[in-house]
């Protein structure tokens, strides 16, 4: 499948940003187990907002190759 530059970026980027906000959501409530929702949420989305960097780094080769072998970028 043939797509544009900027379509590819922007999908890479939605990839990326949602892989790590499942993992990261799924640790940190592993994590904060018998906490309130609206309590674990907060802290959840504080901590993920300074790991998600690191962790964009981590992925960004592994989704680029992903997306690479399903799409030709013109």
């Amino acid at each position: 499948m043939k797509i544009q530059p900027i379509t590819f970026r922007i999908l890479f980027t939605f990839l990326i940003s949602t892989g790590m906000s499942f993992f990261m959501s799924i640790f940190m409530h592993i994590w904060k187990v018998g906490m309130d929702f609206l309590n674990i949420w907060l802290e959840v989305f504080a901590v993920s907002a300074v790991v998600s960097f690191p962790v964009a780094l981590l992925l960004v080769f592994v989704i680029d190759k992903f997306m690479k072998k399903l799409f030709v970028v013109e």
